[in-house]
């Protein structure tokens, strides 16, 4: 290999025990972003990297595998009933879009907490990114606090926990 860096990243990614065939995907993955799409996951990646570092513990369920694309496959697995869940109730039943769904979202949990954005990826991504910060209990409680707000026409006198 001509280029040292690109063979420095190959010695880590097989280290990390991936398998070629990952690593072929996701070299063809990443050569087909742009560079402004990339320099956006580096920095939620670093972003992500430097939590773990200020928190040293976090809670189980939050955790994610950092190296394994067939670990991510399994966990995104996982987030498809909560992304189905709050897509029947803020999509089907009261038709907002994904950016009024983060927005509402957003505002319900953000206080002073990363959110990540919207990216050009689905909901069921972005829903999938913010549980690394929210259990899934926390994000379809806010969901349902925006539903029921929705349904009713009028603020609620209850309001999500940690709100004043």
């Amino acid at each position: 290999m001509k280029n040292p860096d690109i063979n420095d990243l190959l010695i880590i990614l097989v280290s990390a025990g991936w398998a070629k065939r990952d690593i072929v995907s996701v070299l063809m993955q990443v050569s087909k972003l742009s560079s402004f799409d990339l320099e956006d996951e580096l920095s939620e990646i670093s972003y992500r990297l430097g939590e773990v570092r200020r928190y040293s513990r976090i809670k189980e369920s939050h955790s994610r595998p950092l190296f394994s694309p067939s670990a991510k496959k399994i966990a995104s697995d996982d987030y498809s009933d909560l992304y189905l869940k709050v897509r029947d109730m803020l999509v089907l039943e009261l038709g907002l879009s994904n950016e009024q769904i983060v927005s509402l979202l957003s505002e319900k949990l953000g206080g002073d907490a990363y959110l990540p954005p919207l990216s050009k990826k689905s909901l069921a991504n972005w829903l999938e990114r913010l549980s690394v910060y929210y259990s899934p209990s926390e994000i379809l409680h806010a969901a349902a606090v925006i539903r029921e707000r929705f349904n009713k026409g009028r603020p609620l006198d209850w309001g999500v926990r940690g709100e004043s």
